[in-house]
């Protein structure tokens, strides 16, 4: 139908710029991929969650057709079912953690580059980064030349559910700093908090879009119409935006040493996961 959801393989093959990389976000998608607002999903304290399921046939199985339940009737309890299925069939919190691998291997760079212009400045952050070449450029390149050294095009859907995250994750700081007025040394001023926003964006986009990846194609197959398949997918994502709240109160990104960060990754996507695991 033409819709994101069904990923077969990275198609970014021109350059994916923020604001015009999805046409289907606007700026109110872009302030709640976010993340901001009260999590009335998270984890009761008695809640054991399982260390991890064994992902199997009937497991996924059982994720597609939950998929398509929701996509015939848009319900939101089937939402939420087909979300608690699909991580199910990922092996739990833990499974789909650890399969997350490009996601987790992107967050980290994601991280080092934000401290780094935090601490360092972004002249000094693109000579570490080897993209000095980018100073002077068009806004457009920057941002491209951005995403292309943290998430570069991959082959497969997981690579690509990384790569469109980080533009989700630009895009949110090209809004937050008006950096089409063509001034990237505007991120000088980053924050922790600016960088906790940028994270949970990236996290929050790149578990919908891995999500709608995996599964997607089961939407346009039972979708009327292409407007219907576009309307199920946002629905997706306002899920994710309000469920998964990932929590970094107890981490300084600023001054973390990014290159021992796997653990705390680690957690992070775990502790997101578990929030779609919980009906």
């Amino acid at each position: 139908m033409g819709t994101s959801s069904s990923f077969q393989g990275p198609n970014d093959k021109s350059p994916l710029l923020p604001p015009w990389a999805y046409p289907d976000i606007n700026d109110e998608d872009i302030k709640d991929i976010k993340g901001i607002g009260d999590n009335k999903n998270v984890i009761p304290d008695n809640k054991q969650m399982p260390d991890i399921d064994t992902p199997t046939l009937s497991n996924w199985s059982s994720a597609k057709r939950s998929m398509s339940s929701y996509s015939k009737s848009g319900n939101y309890n089937k939402l939420k079912k087909a979300g608690q299925d699909y991580i199910r069939a990922c092996g739990g919190k833990v499974g789909a953690t650890k399969t997350a691998i490009s996601g987790r291997k992107t967050a980290i760079k994601l991280g080092g580059f934000l401290s780094n212009i935090a601490n360092k400045g972004i002249r000094e952050t693109f000579k570490q980064f080897f993209i000095q070449e980018l100073i002077g450029q068009s806004i457009e390149a920057v941002i491209s030349g951005i995403a292309d050294k943290i998430a570069p095009a991959g082959n497969t859907r997981e690579e690509s559910a990384a790569r469109k995250a980080v533009l989700t994750a630009l895009g949110y700081l090209y809004e937050k700093y008006k950096l089409e007025e063509g001034n990237i040394e505007k991120l000088n001023s980053i924050s922790k908090d600016d960088i906790r926003d940028v994270f949970e964006c990236y996290i929050n986009s790149y578990i919908y879009t891995r999500w709608l990846g995996d599964l997607g194609s089961r939407m346009e197959i039972h979708s009327i119409s292409e407007d219907k398949a576009i309307w199920l997918e946002k629905e997706v994502k306002k899920y994710v935006i309000s469920s998964v709240h990932s929590d970094f109160k107890d981490y300084d990104l600023i001054n973390l040493d990014w290159n021992k960060a796997e653990d705390i990754i680690e957690k992070i996507y775990q502790d997101a996961y578990a929030t779609l695991e919980v009906v």
